[in-house]
């Protein structure tokens, strides 16, 4: 049954504690499916959510919104259920399955995570020649889904392609991870994003994380997001994805989640993506500021012959048709969201009760 909890303290930097919400009756019925909103909502939300975090691919098949600010998405349907199996058979097989380390907190609690994980590392690809081709799936999914962002090309070395970035601005994937919770694993309360001393000592900042469920979970094993009071149940091979930090790179502490115990009998496996974009060294936030991000992005663009607005920048275009298999939104749902869509939504309050997104037909 979904339950109440309390909310945590104001960030320490003074960041946004606002909550932009979907309607509870939508987000039970599987979330806002973008692909069924009005065009001008759409292209609303899709220009809000890249000025402030990373452009999304709107077309992309299964896209689902369950949270406007921050913006919190759901892809349907994001892996198949072989693919699924694939990733989680290469993790059992390797012999380089090791207790979890926790990457933002210099100081994490003992028992803060308890899973076990896989580090998709040159050598790890280069014992499993298949599992190099499950992990070169993920990239180019996660390449479609943020399509406007100038990411290494898989032609490079996996040194390369899994490398914090080469200089400010550069964007960069860390290396995959395939993690497993048994019974009574855990991630307590975290943020992906950096704090910032941290971050500018790295010289890079998380910036966008995808996360695949590899399994269904029927009791426990959620991701609640805590701030927000919302969990969502994984569900095979459909997957989240959000922003730990703005365009600034200073952590967005609204995306502050849990991996939650996986109940008795059961376990669940995920496999994580981060992108991650390089900053300046002992600098400001305001060095890799939005209007900087952007002038990068125009720069890269014309070496490539293509400009702002055109295919490949800023302009997003479907890949596929959209799945047959989509639930759309309530129609009171849609009544209350106005003719405008996601514009139109209004900003509300904290929710009673903690609203879970089950996924597409669980009761």
């Amino acid at each position: 049954a979904p339950s109440t909890s309390s909310a945590p303290p104001p960030p320490p930097d003074g960041g946004p504690t606002t909550i932009v919400r979907i309607n509870l009756d939508t987000l039970a019925a599987g979330g806002l499916e973008v692909a069924k909103q009005p065009k001008a909502g759409i292209q609303g939300f899709s220009t809000s959510v890249s000025a402030q975090f990373l452009p999304v691919n709107m077309d992309y098949p299964g896209l689902h919104v369950l949270n406007l600010d921050p913006p919190i998405f759901y892809i349907k349907g994001y892996l198949s259920a072989l693919e699924c199996e694939g990733l989680i058979e290469s993790a059992r097989i390797s012999p380089d399955m090791k207790r979890s380390q926790v990457g933002s907190q210099t100081e994490a609690p003992e028992g803060m995570r308890t899973s076990t994980t896989l580090a998709v590392t040159s050598k790890v690809l280069g014992a499993q020649p298949k599992l190099e081709g499950q992990v070169r799936t993920l990239y180019k999914r996660a390449q479609q889904l943020i399509s406007s962002v100038d990411l290494p090309s898989w032609d490079q070395s996996a040194a390369r392609k899994f490398s914090k970035p080469d200089r400010p601005g550069d964007f960069a994937f860390e290396l995959p991870q395939i993690a497993r919770y048994s019974p009574g694993e855990h991630f307590l309360s975290h943020e992906d994003a950096f704090p910032m001393p941290s971050a500018r000592e790295k010289r890079y900042q998380r910036r966008a994380t995808l996360l695949t469920y590899l399994n269904t979970v029927q009791e426990g094993g959620g991701t609640h997001f805590d701030v927000i009071n919302l969990t969502v149940q994984p569900e095979k091979g459909d997957a989240i994805l959000f922003f730990p930090a703005f365009q600034n790179g200073m952590p967005d502490h609204r995306t502050l989640h849990t991996a939650q115990d996986a109940k008795e009998g059961h376990e669940k496996w995920v496999t994580q993506t981060w992108v991650s974009i390089g900053l300046e060294e002992d600098s400001s936030p305001e060095a890799t500021s939005a209007t900087q991000t952007k002038k990068l992005f125009e720069e890269r663009a014309e070496k490539r012959g293509k400009k702002p607005g055109s295919k490949g920048f800023g302009t997003l275009k479907a890949h596929s048709k959209p799945s047959k298999h989509l639930i759309s939104p309530q129609e009171k749902s849609e009544k209350e969201m106005g003719p405008k869509g996601f514009a139109s939504l209004n900003k509300s309050k904290k929710a009673e009760s903690n609203p879970t997104k089950k996924g597409f037909g669980r009761k």
